[in-house]
């Protein structure tokens, strides 16, 4: 296990753990990231998986229906080449009463998408090869390279946060944790277009410019707003993250008018495609499709905690990202004990963000590989893991050996079972712990 010693968030320690030259490991990790998604892209080519689908279909309507077919209510939805029947796309809208749709999803994800959709068309339409559609392989290729793409610079900038924080080893070694550890790969590549790789990498960059913010108004104030509005816009519940980045801003100190004017203006450039389809669609810039489908926080008078952090059957994110444990103990010991500015913003955060999951209505939020409704903000359980690794680091050769072994075991079981709910082995809607005991005994039996 990598030894660092443990930092206080100052500013002059930072300076210090970013010392010039330190970046290789990062780099190499990064590379290592690359070469697993050009490796999953092939297995799962092979495999024939369509790439935007289920949820993903909503969130990637926006773009043909409002660039390419003029049809942002999709009234003329069944006219249109398809990856999925007609009626399972209108299941992701609301039909209104004088027959236009409203799609279900937030505008955010699709905004990611829009540099490489715009690729895509180009590419469709110079080669000739395939047709300008809107849904053939370019299309899908994009949504791929897209997911990668995020993917790579989260964890570009969450492992810069770390690395000015704790040191390069526990930085690179805590984002290994996340991407391989986690079901973080899974949403970057097998579900890559569902919306959950682009909150992280938004979540990631807010957390970077959080720890670059002086007091004297600058373009990162407007960067952090802007990552926050379209953090808001790839899922309107991500609000949650407010409270903590007010707490942060209140704990250093910060946030001259001037500041938070810029900060402001960049929330409002993320927020206003969203907030402008809402005021097309229903002369209100404040509107809930999923209010208008019925799905909704029923759950609120009694959250499924427990159920959301631990059981299987709802995606429980303890048992099935069990590296995360160790994030979870060092974010509850640093919330009470900080010694670093994040550590009690983090803790609102993932905190706030438990409890809006174990509201909703589907606490297990449906369909899922482990729990995706936590994806978007990895970042905030980043420093407590790199933390807990220094406190590791810090211990006995034997303990060291000892953690160093169940981290690894840990990261075993969670990528056996991601390889066992890409080939079908694992339901991907309530599994119980003996569907996980079967998946785990399939691989390390074979």
């Amino acid at each position: 296990m990598i030894r660092s010693a443990p930092t206080q968030g100052t500013r002059d320690e930072s300076q210090a753990a970013a010392a010039p030259g330190r970046g290789t490991p990062q780099l190499v990790l990064l590379a290592v990231v690359l070469l697993a998604c050009l490796a999953a892209w092939q297995h799962l080519g092979r495999s024939g998986l369509v790439t935007v689908r289920s949820d993903g279909t909503g969130y990637y309507e926006y773009l043909p229906a409002i660039l390419q077919y003029r049809d942002p209510w999709l009234q003329r939805l069944d006219q249109r080449p398809v990856n999925e029947p007609t009626a399972t796309r209108a299941n992701n809208t609301v039909l209104l009463p004088d027959g236009r749709r409203l799609i279900k999803y937030p505008i955010g994800t699709a905004m990611l998408w829009l540099p490489f959709y715009v690729a895509a068309h180009g590419v469709a339409a110079l080669t000739e090869r395939y047709p300008a559609d809107s849904y053939s392989p370019p299309y899908m290729a994009a949504v791929s390279v897209a997911a990668a793409t995020y993917l790579l610079l989260g964890v570009a900038m969450l492992g810069r946060f770390l690395r000015q924080t704790v040191g390069d080893g526990p930085a690179v070694l805590a984002c290994a944790l996340l991407v391989f550890g986690t079901n973080l790969f899974h949403y970057a590549t097998y579900d890559a277009s569902f919306s959950h790789v682009y909150g992280f990498a938004l979540s990631s960059a807010l957390v970077l410019l959080l720890g670059r913010l002086r007091a004297r108004p600058t373009l990162d104030w407007a960067l952090a707003g802007l990552a926050f509005g379209l953090l808001v816009s790839v899922r309107p519940t991500h609000a949650v993250a407010g409270p903590g980045l007010l707490h942060l801003l209140r704990r250093r100190r910060l946030g001259s008018a001037r500041a938070l004017m810029l900060a402001g203006a960049g929330a409002a450039a993320g927020l206003a495609p969203q907030l402008a389809y809402n005021l097309c669609a229903a002369g209100s810039p404040l509107l809930s499709v999923y209010g208008l489908r019925g799905e909704t926080f029923a759950h609120a008078g009694r959250p499924w905690v427990l159920e959301v952090l631990l059981q299987p059957q709802h995606h429980g994110l303890l048992f099935w990202s069990p590296v995360l444990v160790a994030a979870a103990a060092a974010l509850v010991w640093r919330a009470l004990v900080p010694r670093h500015d994040m550590d009690r913003a983090g803790a609102v955060v993932i905190g706030l963000q438990t409890l809006v999951i174990a509201s909703w209505w589907q606490p297990g939020f449906g369909a899922s590989f482990g729990h995706r409704g936590f994806v978007d903000f990895y970042p905030f359980l980043a420093l407590p893991l790199a933390q807990a690794l220094v406190w590791i680091g810090s211990r006995s050769r034997p303990v060291r050996a000892a953690c160093g072994v169940l981290l690894g075991l840990a990261v075993a079981v969670s990528l056996g079972w991601m390889l066992s709910y890409w080939h079908g082995l694992l339901p991907s809607v309530a599994p119980s712990g003996l569907d996980a005991w079967r998946a785990l005994r399939h691989w390390f039996a074979a």
